[in-house]
């Protein structure tokens, strides 16, 4: 088991594929939030807040850092 890797392709891109794309999606919902409900936009301190999130999150996720933890959280018990 401690062989097996479990591989997240998307959080190995230096720029972390996953957070730019839900922050592209979030700058969308803010144009169309803009247009139907102007109090409900999202400010640049939230939008960052939620990028610097997932990025941290991505980050945890990677190749080295996640993956080795759960081939060997189950010793533990053991």
């Amino acid at each position: 088991m401690a062989e097996l890797r479990w591989y997240q392709i998307l959080t190995l891109n230096p720029l972390f594929v996953t957070p730019i794309f839900f922050l592209l999606m979030l700058l969308a919902a803010n144009a169309a939030l803009r247009r139907v409900h102007p109090a409900w936009v999202f400010s640049i301190a939230e939008m960052l807040t939620v990028y610097i999130m997932l990025a941290i999150s991505c980050t945890v996720a990677t190749h080295d850092f996640i993956i080795n933890l759960m081939s060997t959280i189950g010793w533990g018990a053991w």
